[in-house]
């Protein structure tokens, strides 16, 4: 996300319009059970879960429509579901002053 929002900064602006809105993400569909994977590896512990049906308001499937920021910045992510949460643990940690 940073690199794309570096990438716009940097790019001039022809447009009238001063502003846009850009659906921000690696445009892959990617299930909860990874991101808890990821989570559970970085801090070496399991997590207790409980799966459940889905829930009223629960959204099935979902993925960023990512082709307007790309034909805006030629940028394609490639930042791994593991790598970030790895950075976002160490920052999170890091903020809190945890070890």
């Amino acid at each position: 996300i940073i690199q794309f929002i570096i990438k716009l900064i940097n790019k001039p602006n022809k447009s009238k319009i001063p502003y846009d809105v850009f659906n921000l993400g690696n445009g892959k569909s990617r299930q909860l059970k990874d991101y808890l994977y990821a989570i559970e590896k970085k801090l070496k512990r399991k997590s207790i879960k409980n799966f459940l049906q889905l829930q009223k308001g629960d959204v099935f499937k979902t993925h960023a429509a990512t082709l307007k920021i790309y034909k805006k910045t030629k940028y394609k992510p490639k930042t791994t579901i593991e790598k970030g949460v790895s950075h976002f643990i160490d920052w999170y940690k890091n903020y809190l002053n945890v070890k």
